[in-house]
């Protein structure tokens, strides 16, 4: 059975918001296309499965998030993938696909949410734990590891030539099991302003930059009880990009704020 890698066993997030005034006709209209801001969030992550006492590789799974500020609001706009329990054949036993836009406004209890694979539309949700559910939003708790300096351990630092973007090197280890073992480069961009989400906050404040890059490497190893499981090697990344809204998209991304319509309940 195939076997999900995230960064730490403990996923939840923090995610900031900065966004849309209440405005006495509906909201969202006529605000230009600077006043939207949108992040790109990409994660690779590894999918393996067991064949024998052996832990290989398959493929590498995605997830796209954009997120949208605009005043007090926010939207969420994520894509998940995960094939899992692949048969001799290839063919995944269990396929597990999200398609959701959440919007709501800060301050709000509830917000609006969308799931496009499962046909749910516009439901009314507690904001705070929708978002808790969103891996985009669970993201920044897996940096937690670096207050940690047994598990992780700084190597070099430098800044790229050419460039703004410093570059970290840690070395991992698994406390719980110290077969596991690997690399994290780290990469640190100059802060852009009015960005309302962060990989790592924690981060972001100790290096006076903003975390846009994790790419981490997990060797081959053997664990289990006298390591009788061979697992492959493995690599992982999370990345963070600011996108310009183009005029183009300006009334369709408008149209979704529109959906929030419980934010005064």
């Amino acid at each position: 059975m195939p076997l999900k890698f995230i960064f730490s066993t403990s996923l939840l997030m923090l995610i900031a918001c900065c966004a849309m005034r209440k405005q006495q006709h509906q909201p969202g209209n006529n605000l230009p296309t600077s006043a939207i801001n949108c992040v790109k969030i990409l994660r690779l992550f590894p999918v393996n499965k067991m064949e024998g006492n052996r832990s290989v590789f398959m493929h590498h799974d995605t997830g796209y998030a954009y997120v949208y500020t605009c005043n007090n609001q926010m939207i969420i706009k994520s894509s998940y993938h995960f094939d899992s329990a692949f048969n001799e054949k290839l063919v995944p036993a269990y396929r597990e696909l999200k398609y959701i836009t959440l919007v709501f406004t800060k301050g709000s209890k509830y917000g609006s949410y969308t799931d496009e694979f499962r046909g749910v539309y516009d439901a009314k949700v507690n904001a705070d734990s929708a978002r808790e559910q969103e891996w985009a939003s669970q993201l920044p708790l897996n940096y937690k590891i670096f207050s940690d300096d047994k598990v992780v351990k700084f190597r070099t630092s430098n800044v790229i030539d050419g460039s703004d973007t410093l570059k970290e090197l840690y070395s991992y280890k698994d406390l719980g099991d110290t077969t596991i073992k690997g690399l994290f480069e780290m990469y640190y961009i100059n802060k852009v302003p009015g960005i309302a989400y962060s990989l790592s906050p924690e981060l972001d404040s100790i290096k006076q930059r903003q975390l846009c890059k994790v790419f981490a490497t997990v060797e081959a190893n053997a664990y289990g009880k006298n390591q009788v499981i061979q697992a492959d090697g493995f690599t992982m990344m999370h990345e963070m990009k600011v996108i310009p809204v183009a005029d183009k998209d300006t009334a369709a991304i408008l149209a979704i704020f529109r959906r929030d319509k419980w934010r005064d309940n």
